[in-house]
């Protein structure tokens, strides 16, 4: 998996499958999710969206279809200030 290391990316489109993000601090960006694998550590995310593109889309909406996810309305959602993944 490619590594992201110590980056600062402002205004950006962010994709997060296949990498790896460490010491990253993302400001509005879009972060572009397919469905693939990707790490996040001691990483912030500050007045950043996510997209969510292909398998990912499809989980998001055959979890809506069946009531799971009645809170998101659409494909493109802010994220809390500091999520946490390890």
């Amino acid at each position: 998996m490619k590594a992201e290391r110590n980056r600062t990316m402002k205004d950006e489109t962010v994709t997060l499958d296949g990498c790896d993000y460490i010491n990253c601090n993302l400001v509005r960006c879009v972060l572009k999710y397919s469905g693939g694998n990707f790490a996040w550590h001691n990483s912030i995310a500050t007045d950043c969206t996510v997209q969510f593109h292909d398998s990912a889309e499809r989980t998001i909406d055959c979890l809506r279809f069946f009531g799971f996810l009645s809170e998101i309305p659409q494909k493109h959602v802010a994220i809390p200030q500091n999520p946490v993944h390890e």
